[in-house]
């Protein structure tokens, strides 16, 4: 069972209730670069997670006051320690932290084959390597596989051939594009990101779950992943 925490300075910034993160941050006169750079740090991914422009029209009025109180918390955070020049590097190495698979799971694992295997079947081993780049929050990696020409779109699985997977229900395949987006939309709606997102625009306090917070952090690195696809593969298809 996830343990519970009623610390409200968390609670404000993940509900996006700027004014009275605000309010009790002041009251804490606590400054400490290290904790305020953990709070921008969360604050952040705040704002990926909210920078998402393909929502269910359901949600927008909610979306949009809580872009509001998000930014609003962020800007004041940048005016009281300045942040390095080194945040994005920083905040990469954070997030591998929170990647579905481990550095040490392998191909089997992952795509249902060894690489070999996969291989063998016809896929290309650029577009495996991709997959696990991705799916391990290898920001860099990924950025080299693309400019090289690996496809995101692909479906892979050790258990059938890319002729045969066209014929395939696509929840029985692995694709890089489509299990990123998948994280990150259990982040917000099984994992219940939206729902601190709702209580706060109605002011409601509720405990933090410390899996919460993990669930905040890695769907925003599957976020930042899923940017990065779509800002590489837009190039490509620009040039």
């Amino acid at each position: 069972m996830s343990e519970q925490t009623e610390n409200l300075l968390l609670l404000y910034l993940l509900q996006c209730r700027a004014k009275d993160f605000i309010k009790r941050f002041e009251a804490q006169s606590n400054r400490c670069f290290t904790g305020v750079y953990s709070l921008y740090r969360l604050a952040y991914s705040n704002y990926l997670l909210l920078s998402d422009d393909d929502w269910n029209p359901s949600y927008i009025s909610v979306i949009e006051q809580c872009r509001k109180g998000c930014r609003e918390i962020h800007e004041y955070l940048q005016t009281i320690n300045s942040i390095p020049n080194s945040f994005e590097s920083d905040l990469k190495h954070h997030f591998k932290c929170f990647a579905y698979y481990e550095d040490d799971e392998d191909f089997e694992w992952m795509l249902d084959g060894s690489l070999s295997q996969l291989i063998s079947l016809g896929y290309r081993e650029i577009d495996c390597l991709l997959y696990e780049a991705g799916m391990k929050l290898n920001y860099s990696e990924v950025e080299h596989l693309l400019e090289l020409g690996a496809n995101p779109d692909i479906h892979i699985s050790g258990d059938y051939s890319p002729a045969e997977i066209e014929k395939v229900d696509i929840n029985d395949t692995y694709c890089l594009r489509v299990d990123v987006n998948t994280r990150l939309s259990d982040a917000i709606d099984l994992d219940g990101i939206y729902t601190y997102w709702e209580n706060g625009v109605r002011n409601e306090t509720q405990s933090i779950g410390t899996n919460d917070i993990y669930s905040f952090f890695q769907g925003a690195a599957y976020r930042l992943m899923e940017l990065l696809i779509s800002e590489k593969t837009v190039n490509r298809i620009q040039t």
